[in-house]
């Protein structure tokens, strides 16, 4: 049974290269169909001199214009927040009120928590009474100094310790501050790592703020690209989630990741609404240029003897060519090529059975 399915197959290719062959070399009965070559007695069909020349191959081909095609890069990158913060306590105390939910859009200012003051502002209270003390001894001082009452050597301490005074009030004034933790920048609260109770110590993380605005696409170069882009020249991508984002170039790395040898490209692109969060998938597109182009079809494309990618074609005395491409691009139409002519031939249909500086009859097909 087995062997009959074989023998099936083996008929049904056979029978599938005879109808294909009929391209590239013709079938017996086309050949008795044709006109009678020189040499060729056509009533009595009896050789009169020199045996018919062969057939020549014949091929599909179009005639293929350039066309201008952008070129772009493309690369597969992600998004990332502009900035992310985390803010730290300045000094120590415990969380009495936390003012602000993980998740929350803040802006700059904004309170996140606030720690109990403990004796500050009592300590103010009494840097404050001190300072007004130094202040009025100094004043004094200076008045009997300049009427000749009070040795002038008095006034250097007074001045002293007055500063002192100062400092206090100012160092009490700011530790208060300090109680008040607030957002430093616009953005989302993505984290809160302080709840009520929690005492605190300088340098304590507080909240993480990650700043959306805009949003960051970031992608990896070649070093053989980096060369065509451009600071500030449009960029688009597309994220996973299928939104279409545009933006503009807006860093490029001047040194090369030591592992893949890859250079870091920034794309900026508005996102007021945060609608597009950090972390998503993203195919960026860079464009770069714009070149003569073919557009073909994928099957068109061969190897030569050197595995070198590229097409056949056809000249003005119907002899088999090979050029190099280089695929620049593709749509659902076919593939983008460059590095050829303007105008020529392309072998479409049997440049596999056809070599070069072979003579070939070109028929022409549908592109």
């Amino acid at each position: 049974m087995q062997r009959s399915f074989v023998i099936a197959g083996a008929i049904a290719v056979a029978v599938s290269l005879y109808v294909a062959s009929g391209f590239v070399f013709p079938h017996r009965d086309q050949a008795a169909n044709a006109a009678p070559e020189p040499g060729i007695d056509a009533d009595a069909g009896a050789p009169v001199a020199d045996e018919p020349a062969a057939p020549l191959p014949r091929v599909g081909v179009i005639d293929s214009v350039a066309r201008e095609r952008q070129r772009a890069i493309v690369l597969r990158g992600r998004s990332e927040a502009d900035r992310t913060v985390t803010i730290s306590a300045q000094t120590t105390g415990q969380v009495e009120e936390v003012m602000a939910e993980k998740g929350a859009r803040v802006s700059a200012g904004t309170p996140i928590a606030r720690l109990d003051d403990a004796d500050r502002r009592v300590k103010l209270v009494e840097a404050t009474a001190l300072l007004a003390q130094r202040e009025e001894e100094w004043k004094a001082t200076s008045e009997l100094s300049a009427k000749g009452y009070s040795p002038k050597l008095s006034l250097p301490d007074l001045e002293a310790k007055l500063a002192l005074a100062r400092s206090a009030v100012a160092a009490m004034q700011v530790e208060i501050a300090y109680l008040k933790i607030a957002a430093p920048i616009e953005g989302v609260l993505n984290e809160r790592h302080v709840e009520i109770g929690k005492y605190l110590q300088p340098g304590d993380p507080v909240a993480t703020i990650v700043d959306l605005d805009p949003i960051l696409l970031i992608g990896s170069v070649a070093e053989r690209e980096v060369p065509h882009i451009i600071l500030g020249a449009p960029a688009t991508a597309r994220l996973i989630d299928g939104q279409e984002v545009t933006g503009h170039v807006r860093f490029v790395a001047a040194s090369a990741d030591e592992t893949t040898r890859t250079f870091r490209v920034e794309i900026a692109a508005d996102n007021a609404d945060y609608r597009i969060r950090q972390g998503l998938s993203a195919e960026i597109v860079l464009p770069i240029a714009s070149e003569p182009a073919h557009l073909i079809s994928p099957a068109s494309l061969t190897l030569d003897e050197n595995g070198q990618v590229g097409v056949k074609t056809v000249d003005t005395e119907n002899t088999v060519g090979f050029l190099p491409v280089q695929v620049i691009g593709e749509d659902s139409d076919g593939l983008w090529i460059a590095g050829l002519p303007p105008q020529l031939r392309i072998i479409t249909v049997g440049q596999e059975f056809v070599k070069v500086g072979q003579v070939v009859t070109p028929v022409p097909v549908q592109p």
